[in-house]
C-alpha cells in the first residue's frame, strides 16, 4: 500500500515561524489573492504543536523564531 503524503496550510506568519524553529518540514508557500500561505508535512503531533503554540506553552529559541519571521516575511513580499 502506498503512503500518501499530507500538507499542512497556514497563513498565520508567526505559526509557521513557530514550526519551521520547531523543525517541520517546510515544503513552501504558495499566494492566493494576496494572503500566502506557508506549507509544512503534516506529521503525527501537529495538533498537539497547535495546542501548545496557540495556549502560550510551545518553547523555540526566540532568535530562531524571529529568524525565520523574517525569511517567511520575504516570501510574503514577493
Amino acid at each position: 500500500m502506498e503512503s500518501v503524503e499530507k500538507d499542512f496550510r497556514t497563513s498565520d506568519l508567526y505559526f509557521a515561524a513557530y514550526l519551521k524553529s520547531s523543525g517541520v518540514e517546510f515544503k513552501g508557500s504558495a499566494k492566493v489573492g494576496r494572503k500566502t500561505y506557508f506549507i509544512f508535512a503534516e506529521i503525527d503531533n501537529m495538533r498537539e504543536m497547535r495546542d501548545s503554540y496557540f495556549a502560550g506553552t510551545a518553547q523555540v529559541s526566540a532568535l530562531s523564531h524571529a529568524n525565520e519571521i523574517r525569511n517567511l516575511k520575504r516570501l510574503c513580499h514577493m
